[in-house]
């Protein structure tokens, strides 16, 4: 996993992990993390990994864990699908404490453009997280989506102060700052997300209702060519997971 997300050697992470699930093919979160962030958000193969993830799940269908993975797979990588509900809904039903549960719903909403409902869960997501940045990233972006500019830079605005004084992802923060508009801004933070190795510099790199803007900043496309993502995704796509 690290050397995915921190040290951004692709063939040596894929291998790592293939070696890793060979010695315990049953063990969860480590299919889950190959297909989630190897294959879908590093190699924008989504399909292949959102059906592995559902298999994975029928192994143990009490797990809220996976039901959420699946669930994120979905909504990152299949926007528009209403199948996504089944997914945040069963995670939410199984365990409906966890942070990840509630996010998911968030997500789903998001993933269908549904803004309102979104929102609403965001602020669910975000009162038992103590503001965690992932659904406020989200959150911001999704008022940008709904037209609700003033909320969506007082949103921009708190992560900007919060970064002064606590790590927050840069990219996160680009990702924000593209959807506004303040292009300077995210080439700045996309820089800044290249010198730390932030690992949500892959993550974003393909699906996600919300991103667009980030995705098709050119800055945000100079990096990922710079860290190598773009080659190797594209020759991951070709071959089998």
């Amino acid at each position: 996993m690290a050397l995915l997300l921190f040290e951004w050697q692709w063939a040596e992470a894929e291998d790592a992990f293939k070696k890793a699930l060979a010695l315990n093919p049953g063990y969860m979160q480590g299919m889950a993390w190959y297909w989630l962030f190897c294959r879908a958000f590093a190699a924008g193969d989504f399909a292949p990994a959102i059906q592995a993830m559902k298999d994975f799940w029928a192994r143990d269908t009490l797990s809220s864990y996976a039901a959420a993975v699946v669930a994120v797979g979905y909504a990152a990588g299949r926007p528009g699908d209403p199948e996504v509900f089944e997914w945040s809904n069963r995670a939410l039903e199984l365990d409906p404490q966890a942070f990840l549960s509630k996010w998911v719903v968030q997500l789903a909403h998001g993933s269908v453009q549904d803004w309102d409902n979104a929102i609403e869960a965001a602020h669910v997501a975000l009162q038992d997280s103590g503001r965690s940045v992932l659904p406020m990233q989200w959150l911001a972006t999704y008022y940008v989506k709904k037209g609700d500019v003033a909320l969506a830079q007082s949103v921009y605005d708190e992560l900007t102060s919060r970064s002064k004084r606590e790590y927050v992802s840069p990219m996160s923060l680009a990702n924000v700052a593209a959807g506004l508009g303040h292009d300077e801004a995210a080439w700045a933070w996309c820089r800044e997300a290249v010198r730390r190795h932030d690992p949500l510099t892959i993550i974003l790199a393909h699906g996600w209702v919300g991103a667009e803007s980030l995705q098709s900043l050119p800055a945000y496309q100079d990096v990922l060519r710079e860290i190598g993502l773009t080659g190797w995704a594209e020759e991951a796509r070709k071959r089998p997971g």
